[in-house]
């Protein structure tokens, strides 16, 4: 769902915020847990904060972790914090959400004008 920018239209358009979907931002969570798995498991606050910008509130970020989840895409680690990384039946679903994320960002490009 899109949060409207009630400010639009006295900004110009490169002063607009930009929000993404839940499930795009949900989709590129788990690809940087695929993309960076030496790195992991990650914890809900690595998450947070893994790309410049894309501040996410705490309880959104672990919706979105629990339905990865869900799917089988991810598993968590216990210990304190828990910890998450991409499982098998993630890594092979990666090159389908790859192609998602990369068609999303043309369409992105192309609305932005």
């Amino acid at each position: 769902m899109l949060v409207p920018d009630l400010g639009s239209c006295t900004r110009a358009k490169s002063q607009r915020k930009r929000y993404l979907p839940a499930e795009c931002t949900a989709l590129k969570l788990f690809e940087y847990m695929t993309t960076n798995e030496s790195n992991g498991p990650f914890t809900v606050y690595r998450l947070m904060r893994f790309e410049r910008g894309r501040w996410q509130r705490r309880d959104r970020i672990q919706l979105m972790l629990r339905q990865l989840v869900e799917l089988g895409w991810v598993e968590t680690v216990l210990g304190s914090p828990i910890r998450y990384r991409a499982t098998e039946k993630g890594k092979d679903e990666y090159p389908r959400v790859k192609e998602y994320l990369e068609l999303s960002a043309k369409f992105r490009e192309r609305w932005d004008g």
